[in-house]
């Protein structure tokens, strides 16, 4: 089959690479890619090299695949398959049918979530829309990530500590750093030879980040030392060229013991992957897409619940709404999982093992039986 592939594969962010993971995977089937980039930003941070498939092309496609925002979807009426990867963060609860434009010119929907699938298959029943929805593998780039990353010193005063780490935006409501703290100060204190350490995506003024702290410690009543010496370190310089490049996103990976990634979207961050794959045994909310596809084997699941979506960050103005859902967090659930995870060697060693093996088995990683499965 020739097979038309669009998407944001050139940009450095996490647009780019999960597009990126996805065309590698097509790329390792029997058929025939031809790959367009587009660009999801005004001002994106992005590879102008070109790749091979992008010098491909061919009188017709049997499928046109488009990793896009609903609103940059086309219905493509040459090809026998039009299928959209439309990225969903959040849960479809009830929507209109008029905002449902892009899911309806497409064929199939590929997500990475059985919440979203189950969420748009319940949508499609009830408006009549025959759209098939297809819960793809989970891909990650491992050209980008060395086998064994160069040796990064841990922050001094941490050093003979179990490092706890996030990769987040502080202060997006989204990413729930600041319930990742409250978690953390419930469970530890002073004695404890753990470190709470947080690596921002962006930069963010000292003075934001105190008020966040203050912020966390009035919210459990803490004005005892015990929690004050609860060590939380954040780092928030400015990601070189606005983004951090896959060797800085190694260097964080190797200076943790733990990563800790309760965002509110149950989509699969790449980040989190990452992490896994050089075992540092995530630990996310039990309905995220990367606990649903890997399990308890390679990640600690929290307890978790669904929710509305209030949110002001919204990438699309009818996303993130009254009728989209999201996954909140028990904070019980996490700090209990945490302690578990600094205490419990034996259960963090099996999970490394298991680990061990997802550098494989995303190397290995195509869509054959995904596409076959479409009938062609």
């Amino acid at each position: 089959m020739n097979i038309l592939f669009i998407g944001p594969y050139k940009q450095n962010d996490e647009w780019g690479h999960k597009s990126r993971s996805l065309l590698k995977a097509l790329q390792n089937t029997k058929h025939n890619i031809t790959s367009r980039p587009i660009f999801l930003s005004n001002n994106p941070n992005y590879n102008t090299s070109t790749i091979s498939s992008e010098l491909n092309t061919f009188e017709t496609y049997d499928i046109a695949i488009q990793f896009v925002l609903q609103p940059y979807a086309t219905y493509i009426g040459n090809v026998k398959r039009n299928i959209g990867i439309f990225n969903y963060e959040t849960i479809p609860d009830s929507i209109a049918t008029d905002l449902l434009v892009a899911e309806t010119l497409m064929d199939e929907i590929w997500t990475e979530s059985s919440s979203v699938k189950n969420g748009l298959e319940k949508l499609f029943k009830e408006k009549n829309i025959d759209t098939k929805v297809t819960q793809i593998p989970l891909t990650l780039n491992i050209d980008e990530l060395p086998k064994k990353p160069s040796d990064v010193k841990k922050i001094p005063e941490l050093e003979n500590r179990f490092i706890f780490y996030c990769m987040c935006d502080l202060l997006d409501d989204q990413d729930a750093f600041k319930e990742t703290c409250i978690a953390y100060l419930n469970t530890f204190t002073q004695h404890d030879m753990v470190a709470l350490v947080a690596f921002a995506n962006g930069y963010v003024e000292d003075q934001k980040i105190q008020d966040l702290l203050k912020d966390v410690r009035s919210s459990i009543g803490s004005t005892s030392s015990v929690h004050d010496q609860a060590i939380i370190n954040i780092t928030a310089p400015p990601p070189p060229m606005g983004t951090w490049s896959p060797q800085d996103r190694v260097n964080i990976h190797n200076q943790g013991d733990a990563m800790v990634s309760i965002s509110h979207s149950v989509s699969a961050k790449s980040s989190v992957l990452e992490a896994a794959v050089y075992q540092k045994t995530p630990i996310v909310n039990s309905q995220n897409a990367i606990y649903d596809l890997l399990g308890e084997d390679n990640v600690w699941g929290i307890e978790s619940y669904n929710d509305t979506c209030t949110y002001k960050n919204r990438s699309l103005n009818y996303r993130f709404t009254a009728n989209e859902l999201w996954n909140i967090t028990n904070i019980k659930s996490l700090g209990m999982t945490m302690h578990n995870c600094y205490v419990n060697k034996l259960e963090r060693d099996q999970k490394k093992l298991s680990n061990s093996k997802l550098r494989q088995q995303f190397e290995d990683v195509d869509y054959e039986k995904v596409l076959n499965e479409g009938n062609i």
